[in-house]
């Protein structure tokens, strides 16, 4: 984008080399105004757009017109208000034919902007007469793609061979209402999923495993799931059992220590499975992984029958096994003891899980 500064508008002046001298640079709201005078002092200032500028420049021509001899159309004298309606009205006469009547370089454009200025209406057959693209895409052919086959406008001008902006056009012509931005990312995450849906929509040992590993060491973002965890093992049965066809992120390890003046964690190496779909975050939403889980998780109703499985995933997530061992008086390890913790920044969590297996 060019910065037009008097500086270098002086510079394309003197490259011309026709005697023509910079005035001022008007800037209007819709658009920027090269105001230059020519050698002739009877010819008046010309104000010329910097589009139309650069193009004379570059193709060394005149800049005034005066001089260059270019004659531009006063229609509102070769075309008056009254003389107009005459043509459109009592005589019935398209606006190309009042074009061609007038003679080489006025086309129906200018005439039809004259019908506007001048508020004569148009023709009842102009307005209902089919544009090219209703005739190309009808409103039951729009209806079929974007509803029924529920086709986004960007995929319908690809089958067409069209602009999105003339889908979205026609839709308004043809009174189809669009979908708001909520139920597109809704429908576009169902599209193109990388999990299959199915599984989230059936109850089963698979199915509250996988609930349970996502409530320990999940995370949900609007439509947006993942899960992210040390052990390569796990995340490559949950990958397989719930269809996942993305790419299994690694993070690699981080050291502790203070960084910059802040204290940073340190980490180990894990993998991150994460997707976007409407349907499975709203299941997983309804089962207790809400937003921000980490100290207002509950635990869910889970039924008896699948209380094995779901603790099974909880010790896989955020579980552990603890074998303590302990010596006799003769200083030989003779007793061993087992124990199963679970870690849960959640209070109420621990408290309703503690309940439901003792109970």
């Amino acid at each position: 984008m060019i910065k037009w500064t008097s500086e270098k508008v002086e510079k394309m002046l003197l490259k011309l080399n026709k005697g023509y001298i910079l005035i001022d640079i008007i800037r209007e709201k819709k658009g920027t105004f090269i105001l230059v005078s020519c050698s002739k002092d009877d010819h008046s200032p010309q104000k010329i757009s910097t589009r139309t500028f650069l193009k004379r420049i570059n193709g060394n021509e005149e800049l005034c017109d005066q001089c260059a001899g270019r004659i531009h159309h006063n229609f509102d004298i070769v075309m008056p208000k009254e003389k107009l309606f005459h043509f459109y009205v009592e005589k019935d006469m398209s606006s190309t034919q009042i074009a061609l009547m007038l003679g080489d370089g006025v086309t129906r454009q200018h005439i039809n902007h004259l019908l506007r200025k001048y508020n004569i209406p148009r023709k009842q057959q102009h307005l209902n007469r089919p544009k090219p693209l209703q005739q190309r895409i009808s409103r039951e052919q729009l209806i079929q793609s974007y509803i029924m086959d529920k086709k986004s406008q960007i995929e319908i001008a690809k089958d067409f061979n069209v602009k999105p902006a003339s889908i979205k056009h026609l839709m308004q012509t043809y009174h189809i209402p669009s979908r708001t931005r909520s139920e597109a990312s809704a429908l576009r995450s169902l599209k193109y999923s990388k999990v299959n849906t199915n599984f989230f929509e059936t109850l089963s040992l698979e199915f509250f495993y996988v609930l349970s590993v996502f409530l320990s060491d999940g995370w949900r973002t609007g439509n947006r799931v993942g899960i992210q965890m040390t052990d390569r093992d796990v995340i490559d049965y949950i990958a397989k059992i719930i269809g996942y066809t993305g790419k299994i992120s690694i993070r690699k390890p981080r050291s502790g220590g203070v960084v910059n003046g802040k204290k940073v964690q340190g980490r180990k190496k894990s993998y991150v499975i994460q997707f976007q779909n409407h349907k499975v975050a709203k299941i997983l939403n309804e089962w207790g992984l809400i937003e921000r889980k980490s100290k207002k998780l509950i635990l869910p109703k889970i039924p008896r029958k699948f209380l094995g499985a779901f603790l099974r995933g909880l010790i896989d997530g955020d579980g552990s096994i603890i074998i303590q061992q302990q010596r006799n008086s003769k200083g030989i390890f003779k007793t061993k003891q087992f124990r199963l913790v679970f870690y849960s920044a959640s209070r109420e969590f621990r408290d309703s899980l503690t309940h439901f297996v003792n109970y």
